[in-house]
């Protein structure tokens, strides 16, 4: 079976501010984390990942006035 992976972006702010906040000094250290992804709609998604490892990062920061995103890969042991 293969390992349930994916990509995920945030605001570069409010990710640091969380990895701040929790005594992380950057996304790779979240080991063994549950990430759940729901969509509101017809029909409504429900993804639950367990064990979920952040893998790589990449920082894409902007100017002022523009999004900036932090990209992280990620690996989970199981999804349901």
């Amino acid at each position: 079976m293969l390992q349930p992976a994916g990509k995920l972006s945030a605001q570069a702010g409010e990710i640091l501010t969380f990895m701040r906040l929790n005594g992380f000094a950057n996304t790779l250290q979240i080991q063994g984390a549950t990430l759940t992804i729901i969509a509101v709609g017809n029909p409504a998604l429900t993804k639950i990942f367990s064990g979920v490892n952040v893998t790589s990062e990449d920082f894409n920061i902007k100017a002022k006035d523009k999004q900036s995103l932090v990209e992280m890969n990620w690996k989970a042991v199981s999804q349901s």
